[in-house]
């Protein structure tokens, strides 16, 4: 097996009644950082590994918290999502987590009638939550909403105690194939996904504003498994918006959206959930954080401030790099700001892969998306 450079291990769920710590080698490793997300994707797998390894991936693989490290360094940090197992001739898929409802209710219209018998849609409204406590304890509060159209109470909740029942759980698949060794392949998310998984709503005046930083702040303390305490990397963001939410939409659809405005200055804003679970909200930086040697053999980043050596797993999205060699040094660097300047990149996403491989993808820093934003438009 290779050495990687990165240890990983992986850990009870962050809601498990047990406490365990498992140190894992792996014979791949990748994952995707990215600067609208924070700790996005990870995916890695095993080869032959042995009964009882096979045992815990199927028993109490998924939801588990993983945590990649290097150098002492939180690397990327999230949960399992899918497991699948290859056992002899059989495979087996567990998952995706993130596919399961356990608290359910429908929005629908009412039907009314007339004098004349005849229906037509009434009130909009919303059933009673029904949750599987029991799936709420293995794997956290994931929610949904459903469209019901219109109808009558009854059905309503007819459909929405049929969708929980299932999907509460999630699913499990097999296929039939040609026999291999035991292996397993394991695919996880950032806890940024966590904010897909419920409904955000706040009932506050509607003439009432706040700082765009403020309402970031509640909706984290809204998600419902208590997962997002620590709010002390959510920067002062003076920007009013509504503080009334009461559209029945996602926390991470309102985080989104607040995102895009940036601040009043139409400067852009970052969101992400870094290391232990810790949400960022801040303003893109102006200085550049790396330095890349576009001509050197060893395509290492380096500290643009002390010169060392980035380990490529440490690499972090959201920040400047200056790109030397070529003719990229003979540039003014005090005459062209970083957003045009062709000798520094915006690093928008950072892709990895064990050992010490990494690609990266530009981002757009400017100020008229995020102006448009503010005037309810959307840019190209």
């Amino acid at each position: 097996m290779p050495d990687i450079g990165l240890s990983l291990s992986v850990t009870s769920s962050l809601l498990g009644e047990s406490s365990y710590s498992k140190s894992v080698q792996w014979t791949s490793y990748s994952h995707k950082i990215s600067a609208t997300a924070g700790f996005d994707s990870a995916n890695f797998a095993q080869d032959n590994i042995g009964n009882d390894e096979a045992r815990f991936w199927l028993s109490s693989g998924l939801g588990v918290n993983v945590i990649a490290k290097e150098s002492g360094q939180i690397a990327w940090q999230g949960f399992v999502n899918q497991v699948d197992l290859s056992i002899g001739n059989i495979s087996l898929s567990i998952g995706p987590l993130v596919d399961i409802a356990n608290k359910v209710a429908v929005a629908y219209q009412q039907t009314e009638q007339d004098p004349l018998g005849i229906g037509y849609g009434g009130e909009n409204t919303l059933t009673a939550w029904a949750e599987d406590t029991a799936s709420q304890s293995m794997y956290g509060i994931f929610e949904t909403i459903l469209s019901g159209g219109q109808g009558q109470a009854g059905p309503q909740e007819a459909a929405r105690d049929t969708y929980l029942a299932e999907f509460a759980y999630p699913r499990v698949s097999r296929t039939i194939s040609i026999g291999e060794d035991l292996s397993v392949k394991v695919s996880c998310l950032g806890y940024y996904h966590i904010l897909e998984q419920f409904i955000f709503i706040d009932n506050s005046n509607p003439a009432d504003y706040v700082n765009a930083s403020t309402k970031i702040a509640s909706v984290m303390a809204a998600e419902p498994n208590g997962f997002f305490s620590n709010t002390s990397r959510i920067s002062t963001n003076t920007l009013q918006v509504a503080a009334k939410t009461d559209d029945s939409r996602t926390g991470l659809s309102t985080i989104k959206d607040i995102v895009a405005l940036g601040d009043s200055s139409g400067n852009r804003w970052l969101f992400g959930v870094y290391e232990d679970l810790t949400p960022v909200y801040e303003a893109v930086p102006s200085v550049a954080e790396y330095v890349f040697n576009a001509m050197s053999i060893l395509a290492r980043m380096k500290s643009h401030t002390g010169g060392h050596e980035i380990p490529s797993s440490l690499i972090r999205p959201g920040k400047w790099v200056q790109i030397t060699g070529l003719l990229l040094d003979s540039i003014d660097i005090e005459k062209v700001s970083n957003r045009v300047n062709p000798g520094y990149e915006f690093l928008e996403d950072i892709n990895y892969t064990a050992p010490n491989s990494f690609s990266t993808s530009s981002g757009t820093v400017n100020t008229f998306a995020q102006l448009l934003a503010q005037q309810g438009l959307r840019s190209r």
